[in-house]
């Protein structure tokens, strides 16, 4: 009977680690799970992503889009954000139409895309974009171009009034009512090789340079070699 006892005593402490074990066993597996779902979110980062346009959180996403025949129309509110990435317009440019009002505009990892905004409430961001054209019907309180290159703005009477901001950018040509009128050049080119590394150019008062508030009827600068580190997401 003791060894009867005995054996029971290991049966049962047998049993408590063959549980013990499946729990564990279990956890690891809900882990992997996880993992496994967060690499399918997340994906290749060469591959492209599937052309999608949903509101997330208080933020448009527009990600993946190609050329169309059709304009794309994001319509928001001024309490929502819009985010523009990796959209390629191939050959010919596309576009994509922000109205009527936009908090602020991310974009992001773009080529050959014309984007229409009625009127931006905060900034607008274009953040490693190539032949991007960007045209300002209404009110855009501070523009910056970050890493891009060959980008063309058409900037409205209204929204000549705030900083447009390069950071390691050239190739830009501003146009706008406003310089036709008051005879200065009609474009204004900066190429890369007039930006050093990590140089902002705040306010323009010289033609050559395309940067700018006008301020009086009056271009004006004020190169900084400071460079902030900002986040380029809006989150939700």
């Amino acid at each position: 009977s003791i060894r009867i006892l005995n054996m029971d005593e290991k049966l049962s402490k047998v049993y408590e680690e063959v549980a013990t074990l499946k729990m564990q066993n279990s956890a690891l597996n809900e882990e992997i799970n996880e993992l496994h779902l967060l690499l399918l979110e997340l994906g290749d980062p060469d591959e492209k992503p599937h052309p999608k346009m949903i509101l997330r959180g208080d933020t448009w996403i527009v990600e993946g889009h190609e050329k169309t025949e059709h304009q794309l129309v994001v319509s928001c509110s001024k309490e929502e954000n819009v985010e523009i990435v990796k959209c390629d317009g191939g050959d010919e440019y596309f576009c994509i139409r922000i109205q009527p009002i936009a908090g602020k505009v991310l974009v992001e990892n773009c080529k050959k895309l014309k984007i229409v905004a009625d009127c931006v409430l905060y900034e607008i961001v274009l953040f490693n974009c190539e032949d991007v054209v960007l045209v300002i019907g209404g009110e855009s309180p501070f523009i910056e171009l970050n890493n891009c290159k060959g980008v063309g703005l058409l900037l409205s009477h209204e929204s000549m009034d705030g900083p447009i901001e390069l950071v390691q950018s050239g190739g830009v040509v501003l146009t706008s009512p406003v310089i036709s009128r008051e005879k200065l050049a009609h474009k204004m080119v900066c190429t890369p090789e007039e930006l050093e590394s990590g140089d902002r150019l705040w306010f323009c008062e010289l033609p050559s340079f395309v940067q700018m508030s006008f301020w009086n009827g009056k271009w004006f600068t004020r190169p900084t070699s400071n460079v902030d580190n900002q986040s380029l997401s809006f989150g939700s």
